[in-house]
Order: structure tokens, then C-alpha cells, then sequence
């Protein structure tokens, strides 16, 4: 379980609806290991929770002198970014779930 509060939002793993997954599988001992999940509040808020290894987006400072370490991360996301991030993953399942609206046939 992962909670943040962001902007005076408290955005909790456990509370919210996993709505889809990504990871760029590498094993989680490479450095470069890239994990998210989509998930939706019960308010109707988007937000990302990344994880990953020195050398992915989510490396954070650790150490002094350059090192860096493993990270997770809570991201909030409008509904067009949430949007955007399961077209870029090709979550057709979702899309259709949680954005009908926003569909149409070619």
C-alpha cells in the first residue's frame, strides 16, 4: 500500500481502483526495471503509482556524490492523461470501460 497526499489529496493504493498495469520487463534487479499502475480514486481521480531501479524515471538522489537508488512514486493525472496513458499502452479494455465517451469507429 502506497499513500501520498499531493495538493491536499490523499491518494491511496489500497482505497482505489487498479485500473491497468504496465512494466517494461526488465527483472525487478535490473537497474533500468520500470514498473506502473493506473489507478482510480473513488472520487473520480486519476494518478499513476511508478516504481524502479537507479537508471529508470523514478531513480531518486541517494547516497551524495551522484548515487542514485530505487524509488516509487505517486503521479496525479487529469482524465486526458489517463486517457493518453492507456492509448499509449494499448489498453483497449479500459478505454472502453472508463472512456466510452471518448471513442468513436474509424
Amino acid at each position: 500500500m502506497t499513500i501520498r497526499i499531493i495538493d491536499g489529496k490523499r491518494y491511496n493504493t489500497e482505497t482505489a481502483t487498479l485500473v491497468a498495469r504496465w512494466s517494461n520487463n526488465y527483472p525487478p534487479s535490473d537497474l533500468q526495471h520500470c514498473a506502473e499502475q493506473l489507478y482510480l480514486t473513488l472520487r473520480g481521480n486519476w494518478f499513476t503509482e511508478g516504481k524502479g531501479g537507479p537508471m529508470s524515471k523514478y531513480s531518486r538522489p541517494a547516497f551524495g556524490g551522484g548515487w542514485t537508488g530505487d524509488a516509487n512514486a505517486i503521479t496525479p493525472l487529469s482524465p486526458d492523461e489517463a486517457l493518453a496513458w492507456l492509448e499509449e499502452r494499448n489498453e483497449v479494455d479500459a478505454i472502453e470501460r472508463y472512456f466510452s465517451g471518448n471513442v468513436e469507429d474509424a
